[in-house]
């Protein structure tokens, strides 16, 4: 947006001072000021069409830009480049960045590479007209009509003239550019969101959780995750769900919190289908531990009051959810306490945690939040706590409704 007006403000300009020098330069021939002017048309009319065919190729070959950028991605990030080092696989990804950037570069190249050459060529004819009215101005000088300070005059307005075209041209370009870029995104937010919020229930306690004959399936798949899954859960009850990968287990839990709608079913906490109740109200209720739980380059107390922002919490609380995930420790490594950054990503002398650590640093940021019902989406053998035990008997007392 800021672009835009940037470019619409340099267009304004550029054409004022267009205008400007378009009625003083008419005053030598009002016929080819005239002509000047149609000439430069077909330049802007050449660059706004290879503008938009440039936008749609771009569109069309997004798929090639997501996997030059994702390959750039795991050359790049912290996290692959162990893997990077022991499998030696450097040339590799290079090659296969190779293999999809030099096809999408030459056909880009081609098209880039026309407009180049129709957009010189156009731009000869404003040149053409340019010579001809300083052709024409000479005659009058040599006919007394005009003196040799009025070439000096209007050749530098003729100057100025093409440098204000290009500016208004390349403003007009880069608005249109910025238009189509802006309905694309308008056409984006114009897309229904696959789960309504349509529920006016409000949700504080939940005393019972009931899957009903429940069936699913991800957006753009055949198979299904779920099918006619039934049970119950009620207050102060630990259950275990047990399967094997890809069972649908973290798929209850999407479900649950309504990431994604049953295809078919219902799911009723306290008896009220889940659709009834407001979708911020219903995953209020919800804290999760899972799978793979981020952490964020923000300090340790940011970590953990984050899953719960709007709390008036102090800093007790977030103290008790540090012991509670067997994360003290954690704390007494860091220089500045609970205001020490996690990463060096956000600040440079930030503290880089280890796996273990991270998990335990999500853990009690689930444990801050302190809702109704607590779900573990990580199973206890990817815990890789030291303490695991007293981890454990710490984590079931801290609510008594599940």
């Amino acid at each position: 947006m800021i672009s835009v007006l940037w470019s619409g403000f340099s267009c304004v300009s550029a054409l004022i001072t267009l205008i400007c020098a378009l009625l003083i330069i008419s005053k030598v021939s009002l016929l080819l000021t005239v002509l000047l002017v149609a000439v430069s048309l077909p330049s802007a009319i050449l660059n706004q069409t290879y503008t938009k065919k440039l936008y749609q190729w771009n569109l069309t070959h997004v798929k090639e830009e997501r996997q030059m950028n994702y390959l750039s991605f795991i050359m790049t990030d912290k996290k692959y480049a162990q893997e990077l080092r022991l499998f030696n696989i450097g040339d590799f990804l290079k090659e296969k960045f190779k293999a999809i950037w030099g096809p999408y570069f030459a056909k880009k190249k081609k098209l880039t590479k026309k407009r180049a050459f129709l957009v010189t060529l156009l731009s000869v004819l404003p040149q053409l007209c340019i010579l001809g009215i300083l052709a024409v101005l000479s005659l009058r000088i040599m006919g007394g009509n005009n003196t040799i300070g009025d070439y000096s005059l209007y050749s530098g307005l003729l100057a100025q003239f093409l440098s204000s075209l290009m500016a208004a041209l390349t403003s007009i370009i880069n608005i249109y550019d910025q238009k189509l870029r802006i309905h694309s995104f308008e056409e984006f937010e114009a897309i229904p969101n696959a789960v309504a919020n349509t529920g006016t229930e409000k949700l504080n306690e939940i005393t019972s959780i009931e899957f009903n004959d429940v069936s699913f399936r991800y957006p753009g798949t055949e198979k299904e995750v779920l099918q006619h899954i039934s049970f119950s859960v009620n207050a102060h009850e630990k259950v275990c769900l047990v399967g094997l990968n890809g069972a649908g287990k973290s798929t209850l839990i999407k479900l649950l919190l309504r990431f994604y709608d049953a295809e078919s079913g219902n799911i009723r906490i306290n008896g009220v289908d889940i659709k009834n109740y407001e979708i911020v109200s219903l995953r209020k209720a919800f804290s999760c531990l899972f799978q793979q739980s981020p952490n964020y380059a923000f300090t340790l107390r940011e970590n953990i009051t984050i899953s719960d922002i709007f709390k008036n919490a102090d800093e007790n609380d977030v103290l008790e959810a540090l012991y509670n995930s067997s994360a003290s420790d954690i704390l007494g490594q860091m220089a500045d306490g609970l205001d020490s950054y996690l990463s060096r990503a956000y600040e440079e002398n930030g503290t880089e945690l280890s796996g273990g650590q991270h998990q335990k640093i999500a853990l009690a940021r689930t444990f801050f939040r302190n809702s109704s019902v607590l779900i573990s989406g990580t199973p206890a053998a990817k815990r890789r706590f030291s303490r695991r035990t007293v981890c454990r008997t710490r984590l079931l007392p801290t609510k008594s409704s599940s």
